[in-house]
């Protein structure tokens, strides 16, 4: 595997869209670490990283902030106490979750960027009950890097990064069909609107849909 994102590597940097011009120029937003957890009720997730703010998707890059996003999605017919606590490395903050108005999932922005390697855990009510949860440093175990999950997204469209005017967005995602399963998401939007995509397995890095 190691060998096998050395030559991607090798591949982005003779084609002239290096990882690093990206990582430097052309980054809008970027996932450095991933916790994740939950119960049949709810799934909750933390990623922290940077992003442009304000996020405006138009093929250019932004002033880049940082973020510690915290995000629980409802699996159940439950209310959720917006107030809620997250524990940081044995440090609570109180925080209050916004629901978002597109679906069934509520967030909160700490602006502030988390240790990668950071115990986490959240304290929080359903339906008047309280649950303590403790999240899962997904990003730990991951073979694959969001910096390898740039390379081999280079590897596949070099010739295409090769114009003016483009952003791009590397995060975690979770398997719309099975919960438990992440991959990393990494998109190029040129300003022309048009886009290329890879989805990559976080532990082979192969590419398992792009356009």
């Amino acid at each position: 595997m190691k060998k096998y994102l050395i030559l991607l590597m090798s591949i982005a940097l003779l084609c002239g869209c290096s990882p690093q011009r990206t990582a430097i120029n052309n980054i809008t937003e970027v996932c450095y670490a991933y916790w994740n957890g939950g119960n049949e009720q709810v799934d909750i997730s933390l990623s922290t990283g940077k992003r442009e703010d304000p996020y405006i998707q138009d093929g250019h890059v932004g002033n880049l902030v940082d973020f510690t996003l915290l995000c629980f999605t409802l699996l159940d017919e439950v209310e959720l106490d917006p107030n809620c606590t997250i524990i940081i490395d044995q440090k609570e903050y109180n925080i209050e979750l916004q629901k978002s108005p597109f679906n069934n999932s509520y967030a909160c922005d700490l602006q502030v960027v988390t240790d990668k390697n950071a115990i986490v855990g959240v304290k929080f009510d359903l339906d008047g009950n309280s649950h303590s949860i403790a999240l899962e440093n997904l990003s730990q175990n991951f073979s694959v890097s969001y910096l390898d999950a740039i390379d081999i997204f280079f590897a596949q469209f070099d010739t295409k990064c090769s114009q003016d005017g483009w952003e791009l967005c590397c995060k975690v995602i979770a398997s719309p069909i099975h919960s438990n399963m992440h991959f990393w998401y990494v998109r190029v939007l040129f300003e022309s609107g048009k886009d290329c995509v890879c989805v990559i397995d976080t532990e082979t890095g192969d590419i398992l849909a792009s356009k």
